[in-house]
């Protein structure tokens, strides 16, 4: 009890499975032969479920080398309905001082059809599966940064081609930080242009400190639970970042989350100092949604009312979720229950009007209208 599993998995079992017991010990066999059941329903396909929820738009996370065919065997399909687009996800190239990074040249290599030998033809290569990604759909870019932002002022193409050879020919093994640093700020800025040029939405998250526990690393290896919230905040470097994009190419729409609620004020203080009108009606920045470890009651009300006491909160995008179960959509259900809940505080205690039809305006902007005008869905 008291954490927000509990919470969702009542939910999920209510509202799927039609469920009302409490999970216990005592209702173990009930829900178990009662799900089981449920499950052999057609509605209870992984179509079903989505059609279900009301789903009208699902973005995966990809890299740039990824084929995307079955993106394009889902738009085909006219019995679905359900827009299913790619999300770019460039880390892996970013990243060029860890092992594998010359195998993954190797495969943007081919993916690309570039010969990759330096900074110019691995931007081309780039390029080319950035035109691919649009042709699929593509909106949006999500930069997964861990806990230092990348600052650096910009490099030479020499300086950054020695960089990148020596990376490729040790398998980033002789790449110093200095050097790492460099080399990834110098592709965000890159990037940003790219995105900023096709009118797609970058989104940061940052603020993980990644495999802290060394001998499930070396048992398990990488993305298996053992990454923490980063104990140091990285807001002024994001904001340098941020400045140099802004000055070379002019940023993209920006969503910008980082995992340390610490970071939650600075965040919401840093997209005011770059917000401009892009003639949408729409911020240029937004913050984010609280995720992962503060995705949870405690951790959306603190995010959401400190981006309601220094920004524009009924611009707000609203929840994100990086589902990895079909049922799981009723954290969307979490968040507007957390949401509304915290405006009809706010009414009732005489801190904004009691006006139902304005209040409702907002939480269908934040919960729907927002993220669609935003993204362009």
């Amino acid at each position: 009890i008291g954490n927000p599993l509990y919470h969702w998995s009542h939910l999920e079992l209510r509202r799927y499975f039609g469920i009302n017991a409490v999970i216990c010990e005592d209702s173990c066999d009930e829900i178990w032969a009662c799900a089981n059941e449920a499950l052999a329903s057609p509605e209870m396909s992984v179509r079903g479920i989505i059609k279900r929820s009301g789903v009208e738009a699902i973005c995966t996370t990809d890299d740039p080398c990824d084929t995307l065919e079955y993106h394009r065997e889902i738009a085909a399909d006219d019995s679905f309905g359900v827009r299913v687009l790619p999300a770019w996800r460039p880390d892996k190239g970013i990243n060029l001082d860890r092992r594998g990074y010359t195998d993954y040249i190797s495969r943007l290599d081919s993916a690309s059809g570039v010969a990759i030998c330096g900074i110019v033809s691995l931007r081309d290569a780039y390029m080319r599966r950035l035109n691919f990604f649009a042709q699929n759909g593509c909106v949006t870019a999500d930069m997964g940064i861990d806990e230092v932002i990348p600052y650096a002022a910009p490099l030479s193409d020499t300086e950054l081609d020695m960089i990148f050879k020596k990376a490729y020919e040790s398998d980033g093994a002789d790449i110093t930080p200095a050097e790492a640093n460099a080399f990834r700020a110098d592709m965000f800025r890159f990037f940003a242009a790219q995105y900023k040029q096709r009118g797609w939405v970058m989104q940061i998250h940052y603020g993980v400190l990644r495999n802290v526990n060394p001998a499930m690393f070396k048992k398990l290896g990488a993305d298996t639970g053992f990454d923490i919230i980063g104990g140091r905040t990285s807001t002024t470097e994001l904001a340098r970042l941020l400045g140099s994009v802004e000055e070379s190419s002019g940023l993209p729409r920006t969503v910008i989350y980082s995992v340390n609620p610490e970071d939650n004020a600075a965040t919401a203080a840093l997209i005011g100092a770059f917000q401009r009108s892009d003639g949408s009606g729409m911020p240029l920045l937004m913050q984010g949604s609280a995720w992962w470890f503060n995705d949870n009651l405690s951790g959306m009300k603190a995010q959401m009312e400190t981006l309601a006491n220094m920004s524009a909160f009924g611009c707000f995008l609203g929840m994100l979720t990086d589902s990895r179960s079909f049922i799981s959509y009723t954290r969307h259900e979490y968040f507007r229950r957390i949401l509304c809940n915290m405006i009809g505080s706010w009414a009732d205690a005489g801190l904004i009007p009691n006006d139902p039809a304005a209040l409702a305006d907002i939480v269908m902007d934040i919960c729907y209208n927002n993220t669609k005008n935003f993204f362009g869905f």
